[in-house]
């Protein structure tokens, strides 16, 4: 039984690989090269569903495992302990598994910071958008008496 909370183990650690994996090309490809324009620019733009797509799917990966890592722990009995090596070998793969999550938390951190970034970057436009629509609509109003129908009526 405990050989096979290793195998498990080990699978989630290589999803935990994998998930970092998907996240740097996501930060270092898309992301990283233009920053948070990559967002807003609609050339990368439909990188973003794929990247969300493919975490979701390694999510779903690393709960069924965990589910399984669970089952398979509750079939241990009480009274069986692993051995020294077998203990040893759990807590190596216990410690890469809190490195790996580590990694992953640092990248999320970039990336919510990017994403963060790029809000802020498409609020200031919408907002300079706004204020220029504004100004050209002031220009419009107070330009307007003096033009069009009102001067040909008095001519």
């Amino acid at each position: 039984m405990h050989k096979d909370v290793q195998a498990l183990l080990k699978s989630k650690n290589r999803c935990l690989s994998q998930l970092i994996s998907v996240t740097e090309d996501a930060l270092t490809t898309t992301m990283g090269n233009l920053g948070s324009k990559a967002l807003l620019d609609p050339e990368y733009s439909d990188n973003l569903p794929v990247f969300d797509q493919s975490r979701a799917a390694i999510f779903n990966t690393i709960e069924l495992v965990d589910r399984e890592i669970n089952q398979q722990i509750a079939k241990i009995a009480p009274h069986t302990q692993p051995t020294s090596r077998e203990r040893e070998e759990l807590r190596a793969l216990v410690n890469e598994q809190k490195s790996l999550i580590e990694s992953l938390q640092a990248l999320d951190s970039r990336l919510l910071e990017i994403l963060d970034n790029a809000i802020r970057s498409g609020q200031r436009e919408v907002s300079q958008q706004i204020q220029q629509r504004e100004k050209l609509n002031r220009f419009k109003s107070q330009a307007t008496p003096e033009t069009g129908e009102e001067l040909d009526q008095k001519l």
